[in-house]
């Protein structure tokens, strides 16, 4: 294995961006059953004593990159898999709400776009001699929320039915992502929201009347986008520890010579 002793930042980058290109066909691989990408194709691009040796040489520092058009393949990913995995449209449980001398039921509740997810700003990669951490910062942006509820509203023993309709615009979640190169393995590091974005509501009815529509608007900005933000956070959570669950078996297969699945792989 001929190893050149110096290393330019951009033969790193290429490395640090063939890794990132390798996570997000990891993702794809096991999640989405992709059958045209092998561990013996991925074994003749990138061997992990190849890494070690060019992140060994690299002088100290931090270097930075753009992947923009990387984070699509990734994006895509994710789409497709919450569509699989009936996560979009997502059921919202039924809720009740008493008040003096009114009430609010709203029934048949469901939310729907967390699978329209885009990138919200540029992504970036970073690199950390030091550490020897691989990081990158992935700013998504849902660009199709919305939810629905069929709704009850009794008011002095009158009771106005109907549907209720929201749209949320600008939600926005920042996920950074952490490759350890001293452990070859993947993990969240951050996972936070950025923007609750802002509510749209459209009414539905017979007697939609002023005092109905300020109940109803007052209990969908204070009670039901607030739940609906916690639902949006948990489930892109429980996704993303999805998908760091599979790229880490998926790298185990063929980045650590120590597990014997990938033993036969790495002989030099």
């Amino acid at each position: 294995l001929n190893i050149p002793q110096v290393y330019s930042s951009s033969v790193m980058m290429k490395v640090l961006i063939l890794l990132t290109t390798v996570f997000a066909l990891s993702m794809a691989n096991e999640i989405l059953d992709v059958k045209n990408m092998t561990v013996k194709n991925l074994k003749s691009k990138l061997d992990k004593k190849l890494v070690d040796e060019i992140l060994n040489k690299y002088e100290a520092g931090e270097i930075t990159a753009l992947i923009n058009e990387y984070s699509h393949t990734v994006f895509m990913n994710i789409e497709n898999y919450a569509l699989e995995n009936n996560l979009d449209p997502l059921a919202l449980d039924d809720m009740k709400q008493n008040f003096l001398e009114s009430s609010i039921t709203l029934t048949n509740g469901r939310l729907s776009g967390i699978a329209t997810i885009d990138r919200a700003d540029d992504v970036t990669i970073s690199y950390s001699s030091d550490a020897r951490t691989l990081e990158i910062d992935l700013p998504i942006i849902f660009t199709n929320l919305a939810f629905a509820y069929d709704y009850h509203v009794v008011i002095l023993l009158i009771g106005p039915k109907g549907s209720l309709e929201g749209a949320i615009h600008g939600f926005r979640i920042n996920i950074k992502l952490q490759f350890d190169f001293n452990t070859y393995h993947v993990k969240v590091t951050e996972l936070t929201t950025s923007n609750k974005g802002h509510l749209a509501l459209t009414f539905h009815g017979n007697g939609v009347v002023d005092v109905v529509v300020n109940i109803l608007t007052e209990f969908a900005t204070t009670v039901l986008q607030p739940l609906i933000a916690q639902i949006i956070h948990k489930t892109v959570t429980d996704v993303g520890d999805k998908v760091v669950q599979v790229a880490n078996d998926a790298i185990d297969d063929f980045l650590n010579p120590d597990n014997p699945a990938s033993a036969g792989y790495y002989k030099f």
